[in-house]
């Protein structure tokens, strides 16, 4: 029974002294406050003081203010000044940024990884310059969730409760574990092995420049601007790698500047293309006269093939007909075609036989004699 006493009084002791020390505590606090609204009171006193004195030499009355003839404090003042000027920056640095309406963007979720890597980066934007706490990081992203985001990040709450663990209080957490849900699989291999074998193509040089951007911020890269460089470079086509190789570029700018302005210099059309359309088709615009380079070509061979004989016919003299039959002596047809020619057949017709009277002719012979 003893111990069970002494342990009772060594509580109330405890108790006893927890309690003069909050008292204390208390006491403290009061004073410090009061001598800070006494402080205070007196400083904003002197300031009206010295506020009235300054109205009253302009007015050139010091009879109306009655704190015109104190004695101002040059410590006072010079606190009172940098106050006013560190309000005064206060307002001007938080003015500008109160203009400007930036919102956290929705997500929806989805299987789309492109999605929410643009979403990430976007939420990162708006969370730096608004200058958000860690804290209160996760809690405002939390409400922006919406559809089979906001399911998901209910459930996620729901089963981490249930079994015992923290809630989510980081942002690098929760970026964690949205990547190991709406991420497709393999996406990191897939976009890395994409930006690797990145090549130009038949495609337009800031088609490429673009792709190349865009891999750039899927995948975690920690080239130097060298690398880089070199990276764009490679995926150039051939003739574009020689025509930068001897300018040596040191930035990705510079690099797509100047791959651009050489795409531009070999897709432009040359002079002597430019010199053989009509002028007439040049001066009117209209794209539909214009004719493709294969039928102006076509059209510009047989040109030359037809207007020498064209020139030729203009040249000669008019040729007289020079047939004449053989049989008729009639000139335009031949002897083959003479329409004055009897009928002719591979068979000869019989001709009757002649009848000679001998009796007769020798009658006449003796008479004769």
């Amino acid at each position: 029974m003893p111990p069970k006493n002494k342990a009772i009084t060594d509580t109330t002791t405890d108790w006893a002294e927890l309690r003069q020390t909050l008292v204390a505590m208390q006491e403290t606090i009061q004073h410090t406050i009061h001598a800070s609204i006494q402080e205070l009171g007196e400083s904003l006193v002197q300031h009206l003081g010295h506020r009235g004195a300054v109205r009253g030499q302009e007015d050139g009355s010091d009879n109306d203010n009655p704190f015109a003839r104190n004695e101002q404090d040059p410590d006072l003042m010079r606190r009172i000044r940098h106050h006013q000027g560190q309000e005064r920056r206060d307002n001007n640095s938080n003015r500008w940024e109160m203009g400007f309406k930036v919102e956290i963007p929705e997500f929806q979720g989805g299987v789309r990884g492109d999605a929410l890597v643009d979403w990430i980066v976007a939420v990162e934007e708006v969370l730096e310059f608004k200058e958000v706490p860690d804290d209160h990081r996760v809690p405002l992203v939390a409400t922006r969730f919406r559809g089979h985001a906001a399911s998901w990040w209910l459930q996620l709450k729901t089963s981490r409760v249930r079994y015992g663990k923290a809630p989510i209080r980081s942002w690098e957490k929760l970026k964690k574990h949205l990547r190991q849900t709406f991420l497709p699989h393999n996406y990191d291999r897939t976009m890395y092995t994409r930006l690797q074998n990145l090549k130009h193509g038949s495609r337009f040089v800031d088609e490429y420049a673009e792709e190349f951007y865009v891999l750039l911020t899927r995948n975690e890269v920690n080239d130097s601007n060298i690398q880089l460089v070199s990276r764009f470079i490679g995926g150039l086509r051939q003739q574009l790698q020689n025509a930068l190789s001897p300018f040596d570029p040191t930035t990705l700018t510079e690099a797509h500047r100047r791959t651009v302005s050489f795409e531009q210099q070999t897709r432009a059309p040359s002079w002597n293309q430019l010199g053989s359309r009509p002028r007439s088709l040049e001066q009117s615009g209209n794209p539909s006269l214009v004719q493709p380079r294969e039928t102006t070509k076509s059209s510009t061979s047989a040109a030359r093939t037809t207007q020498p004989t064209e020139d030729q016919t203009i040249r000669r003299p008019p040729r007289t007909n020079a047939l004449r039959c053989f049989s008729c002596g009639e000139p335009g047809h031949r002897q083959t075609a003479c329409p004055h020619q009897g009928r002719r057949g591979l068979l000869v017709e019989e001709l009757p036989e002649p009848v000679y009277d001998s009796a007769g002719d020798e009658e006449d012979v003796n008479g004769a004699e």
